[in-house]
């Protein structure tokens, strides 16, 4: 369960755990079980990670689509961060070092030696409205807040340790502190400056996660009847936000890329030789055989038969 608390002038709403006898201690590293079953109302919820590793060791984190990650080192390390694959730093990195992972980025680590971390997953609703507050003005949907890449931050540090503290207390007026502990916090990785924000969203179409979450929605759904409304939904966006978001990203409407997936799995299908075309095409979402062929004349330049029984052929002869 949890606790609603009010700040950011008596707007932002922060949702804490209410149990706050101990912070999770991690099984693996920023593996957060609360924040990676999030219901509806997902809370910000806290973690440790202090296991203990021989010499230099690599980590990868799991992703949480609905969360940043937070992480502050409470001790000395040489670190070699990669985020999605590109290495973003390499340095010595001491007490209060912060990194901040965006929903849907992989992180993987490389330390020099084993140290305490805190990790705070923080939903994103959480943050949007906090920027908001914080910068007196809306904030685009899709803002990306800047990675400090492990720069040393003694205040980020203290901070953290005040907040990892408060979770052994008790007393009637605890919420009261760590909300203000966590608005500290919010506004220390925030910032009032707009350059700590920019705006991804209007130049190059829909983040990662956001067209990931399309993508597979649309692959597990080839067969099904599936509208511009079903795959926004998906992706958390208004219908014609999403829509101009999709083409920026894929250089296609999502109709267009809807087709393209349908006529590339009816292709592998056709391929196979096992189903006829009449079944092929139902199963890639064509209410009719002819419409079906319609469309993959279109797209190809040939009918499906033709199209078989030329991969019949090249198959039969060795050709690709």
């Amino acid at each position: 369960m949890s606790t609603t608390v009010e700040s950011f002038q008596n707007h932002t709403t922060l949702t804490l755990p209410r149990n706050r006898a101990s912070i999770e201690e991690e099984a693996s590293w920023r593996w957060n079980t609360k924040a990676k079953s999030s219901n509806d109302q997902p809370s910000i919820e806290i973690g440790r990670w202090n296991k203990w590793h021989a010499g230099t060791h690599e980590l990868i984190a799991p992703t949480f689509e609905n969360h940043y990650t937070i992480e502050v080192l409470l001790g000395e390390t040489y670190v070699d961060c990669f985020n999605d694959e590109k290495h973003v730093t390499g340095k010595l990195a001491g007490f209060g070092s912060t990194q901040v992972a965006a929903p849907g980025q992989q992180i993987r680590c490389r330390f020099d030696r084993s140290t305490e971390a805190i990790h705070l997953f923080i939903p994103r609703p959480t943050i949007l409205t906090a920027c908001e507050e914080l910068q007196h003005r809306n904030c685009a949907e899709e803002i990306a807040i800047f990675d400090p890449c492990f720069a040393t931050d003694p205040t980020m540090g203290r901070l953290i340790e005040a907040i990892a503290g408060a979770y052994s207390l008790h007393d009637a007026f605890i919420s009261c502190y760590v909300e203000s502990l966590m608005v500290a916090i919010l506004a220390r990785l925030i910032g009032a400056r707009s350059d700590l924000i920019a705006d991804r969203s209007s130049s190059s179409g829909l983040v990662k996660w956001r067209l990931r979450r399309a993508i597979d929605f649309i692959e597990a759904n080839l067969q099904e009847h599936v509208t511009l409304s079903d795959i926004a939904k998906h992706a958390g966006l208004s219908r014609m936000h999403f829509a101009a978001q999709f083409r920026r990203a894929t250089g296609f409407t999502p109709h267009q890329f809807l087709t393209l997936r349908r006529v590339e799995r009816a292709k592998s299908l056709l391929s196979e030789g096992r189903l006829e075309i009449v079944e092929i095409s139902a199963n890639v979402g064509f209410h009719s055989q002819a419409y079906f062929t319609s469309v993959f004349r279109k797209i190809t330049g040939t009918t499906p038969s033709c199209w078989r029984r030329s991969t019949s052929y090249n198959n039969k002869n060795g050709w690709t």
